[in-house]
C-alpha cells in the first residue's frame, strides 16, 4: 500500500493524540490534500534507533489555527502501527513524500497484568489527581498514561513477548512513583529568602 509519509521524530501509540504546527509548503500541500480527499497519511519515526523502520498512520482530528501564510495548527489520531518498506522522495505528483508500507501485526495491547495493574493504580493514588479518572488496564492506554518518550514507545512495540512488555512498563510505572516520592519530598526543602 502506498500513502503519503510525513517523517518526523515522533513515535506515536495507536489511539494517540498529538498537536503539530505544519509551516513547510510540502507539508501544507499534503494537509490541502488530506483535508479535500479525507485520507490519511503515515508518520515516519525519523530517529537513527528505528531499524524496524516503523511509524504510525494517521488521520486529521482537528484544525486548531489557519495562519495568513497558509501555516496550521492541527492534532492527528495514531490508527495502526506500520514498515515503511520503500521511502519516495515525491508521493505520485505532489512535492511531499510518500511510501510503501505494510501493516505491522503484533498482541500488544492486551490487559496487563494483576500485579502491574496494581502498581498503576498507586501510581495514579500517589498523583492525587483532582479529576475523576479510569486507570487504564490496556497496554497502549496504560503506556499512554505514562507519557512514554518516543524511544521507550518504539522500544515497548518492539519487544517480542507479553513478558517483556510487561516488565517494562512495570519499570516504568515505578521509576514514575519514586520520582513523585521525590518531588513530594523536595517541596519542603524550598525556602524564599
Amino acid at each position: 500500500m502506498k500513502y503519503p509519509i510525513f517523517p518526523l521524530n515522533i513515535f506515536l501509540l495507536p489511539g494517540e493524540i498529538t498537536i503539530l504546527h505544519i509551516f513547510e509548503p510540502r507539508y501544507k500541500e499534503l494537509l490541502r490534500d488530506v483535508e479535500a480527499k479525507n485520507m490519511s497519511f503515515g508518520i515516519y519515526y525519523e530517529n537513527d534507533n528505528n531499524v524496524e523502520n516503523l511509524g504510525t498512520m494517521v488521520h486529521l482530528k482537528k484544525i486548531h489555527n489557519r495562519y495568513p501564510g497558509g501555516e496550521l495548527d492541527i492534532s492527528v489520531e495514531a490508527g495502526y502501527i506500520f514498515r515503511l518498506d520503500a521511502y519516495y522522495q515525491f508521493f505520485e505528483d505532489k512535492t511531499y513524500s510518500g511510501g510503501s508500507i505494510s501493516k505491522v501485526k503484533n498482541s500488544i495491547n492486551h490487559e496487563i497484568r494483576d500485579d502491574v495493574f496494581g502498581e498503576l493504580v498507586d501510581l495514579f493514588r500517589e498523583r492525587k489527581s483532582k479529576k475523576v479518572i479510569e486507570i487504564p488496564r490496556r497496554m497502549w492506554d496504560v503506556a499512554l498514561s505514562l507519557n512514554l518518550k518516543s524511544e521507550d514507545k518504539l522500544r515497548l512495540v518492539s519487544m517480542d513477548d507479553t513478558r517483556s512488555r510487561e516488565s517494562f512498563i512495570a519499570s516504568h510505572i515505578r521509576f514514575s512513583r519514586a520520582l513523585l516520592k521525590q518531588e513530594k519530598a523536595n517541596q519542603y526543602n524550598f525556602h524564599l529568602n
